[in-house]
């Protein structure tokens, strides 16, 4: 339930609540016996959030926003998560916007409730994960360009990470112990050349450090960059466009990662930087034929990683293995 209050042109206020009720079994096979088994017991979850914003115009040219919301979910205590922001236009063409908000993510119920004895056990006091992110963007746009450059950070805390169980070996329970730092800067722009092509690009990096001082030990590219031209007039429509990634971190790169597994083993190609080209053709030959009182028949043309890309994600998750194929080759439909 939301509700939009508009005081005046100057004055919004947007309001609400929301709930949601899940409940579950988890079933699945005794590892020792091959008999069926319950993994995770019947449980039933209510988890409920009330939320507000408020967005004033203190002046022609500057916007302030501030805002809450207060969730609650079972076994734990309510959490307020705030948010803020000002966004000024400097000009009619340039402005900057400064924005502070946090989050929150509920652990999951595989995590608070599995009870596989002597492999896994949930732990339903886990607290949520939060997440408070700033980001400040400069912006200009006008009739034929539009770009933006911004730099942001994230604190991530209470991450729910895997943990021994108590003196069973390879039994595993959860925790909320882990911390994350994550910041960096991006770019955009796109241009109008004409009124048939367009331009557009981004780039991206990041870096991560968690509350021990590693880096770079999550799944994500440093360095993301991508970029395109489209063509469009009379009928067809020609994109091109490319998506770059540069070499994620190693499975094992980490003090926490080593502890956990020291038997990773190299089944399948190591994870490196990769390109993604997409090509995509819309014809509508009855607009470029100009066929009269005749029914619309067109033809899309789609290509899928052109460069038949070897795509592999490192396997964070068991870290038994080195890494997994993220994606398909090439792929070419018609339609």
């Amino acid at each position: 339930m939301t509700h939009f209050i508009t005081i005046n042109n100057d004055f919004r206020i947007t309001g609400g609540a929301l709930a949601n009720y899940v409940t579950g079994l988890g079933t699945g096979t005794d590892p020792g016996t091959n008999e069926p088994a319950i993994w995770v017991p019947a449980y039933s979850d209510l988890r409920w959030a009330v939320y507000a914003q408020a967005d004033y115009k203190l002046f022609s040219r500057l916007k302030l926003i501030a805002g809450a919301q207060y969730n609650k979910t079972p076994g734990v205590d309510g959490n307020f998560v705030p948010r803020a922001g000002a966004v000024l236009n400097i000009t009619s063409s340039f402005g900057l916007k400064a924005l502070y908000g946090q989050a929150f993510k509920s652990a999951a119920q595989s995590e608070k409730f599995t009870l596989i004895p002597n492999s896994n056990y949930g732990n339903p006091q886990l607290k949520p994960e939060n997440v408070a992110t700033t980001d400040i963007q400069l912006f200009f746009q006008n009739k034929s360009f539009q770009a933006s450059a911004g730099y942001f950070r994230s604190d991530m805390k209470d991450i729910v990470v895997r943990i021994p169980y108590g003196n069973i070996a390879g039994a595993i329970t959860y925790a909320n112990l882990s911390q994350l730092k994550v910041s960096g800067w991006e770019a955009e722009a796109r241009a109008s050349l004409g009124k048939a092509f367009s331009l557009t690009g981004s780039f991206a990096y990041q870096t991560n450090e968690n509350s021990i001082g590693e880096k770079d030990i999550t799944a994500i590219s440093n360095t993301m960059g991508k970029g395109g031209i489209m063509f469009s007039q009379g009928g067809l429509t020609i994109a091109l466009y490319n998506s770059f990634f540069s070499k994620p971190a190693d499975v094992i790169n980490n003090q926490s990662a080593l502890a956990a597994n020291k038997q990773r083993v190299i089944v399948n190609p190591v994870p490196d930087a990769f390109n993604i080209l997409l090509a995509n053709v819309q014809a509508n030959l009855t607009t470029i034929f100009k066929w009269k009182d005749a029914p619309a028949v067109s033809i899309n043309l789609y290509g899928d990683n052109l460069l038949d890309e070897r795509v592999y994600n490192p396997e964070f998750s068991r870290r038994v293995i080195n890494s997994l194929p993220a994606r398909g080759g090439l792929l070419f439909m018609e339609a």
